[in-house]
């Protein structure tokens, strides 16, 4: 991956930008299935590789974190957010990444819950993985959810792309919403 000065300035990057927690379990769920899945479709659809800004795989070890994660949200068309109580109420980086898309598309994928997203959350339609996001690799074989999972990967995929298509302009003054929350204070684990 080349370095951010490195990166072209002028236009998209990314077709998408993957917001989630990455707390367990919706952030393992992202990783280790969604992410694969998700891209997959979305390719298809596309009829080319999607480019999708996946923190995990795009900020390599050494790079300003912060600017790169900006740089992403600034060059990527459409963010996908993968909604969860968490995602809105304990995630300075997921509110930044939610409300910094307010005027460009969003596509939200509900994780679980729902009744405690924020309002323009609960007013956008969601695709809806609640009953079908498990971690165990069972489930994908053997229960009758798992074609609900993929019919929703489809159909996420399919809405993603039509978002794609008609994203605005490149505008390189896009304007990144700063977290409005204080950063949690975490107790330090004693040293034994």
């Amino acid at each position: 991956m080349p370095q951010l000065g490195a990166l072209p300035q002028q236009d998209y990057a990314y077709d998408i930008f993957l917001s989630y927690t990455r707390d367990h379990p919706a952030g393992t769920w992202v990783k280790d299935r969604f992410l694969k899945d998700f891209r997959g479709y979305l390719s298809e659809e596309l009829g080319q590789r999607a480019r999708i800004f996946f923190d995990q795989e795009v900020i390599q070890a050494g790079e300003d974190w912060g600017a790169r994660l900006h740089w992403g949200l600034r060059h990527s068309k459409v963010l996908v957010a993968v909604c969860s109580a968490r995602y809105f109420n304990d995630s300075e980086y997921c509110e930044m990444e939610w409300h910094s898309f307010a005027n460009r598309p969003r596509v939200p994928v509900r994780y679980n819950d729902g009744d405690r997203f924020p309002a323009d959350a609960k007013r956008t339609q969601q695709a809806d993985f609640s009953e079908c996001n498990f971690l165990v690799e069972a489930f994908y074989r053997n229960d009758q959810r798992a074609v609900n999972y993929e019919d929703n990967v489809r159909k996420l995929a399919r809405a993603a792309v039509a978002q794609i298509l008609n994203a605005p302009p490149f505008d390189p003054t896009f304007p990144i919403h700063l977290p409005t929350k204080a950063p949690s204070k975490r107790m330090p684990l004693p040293r034994i």
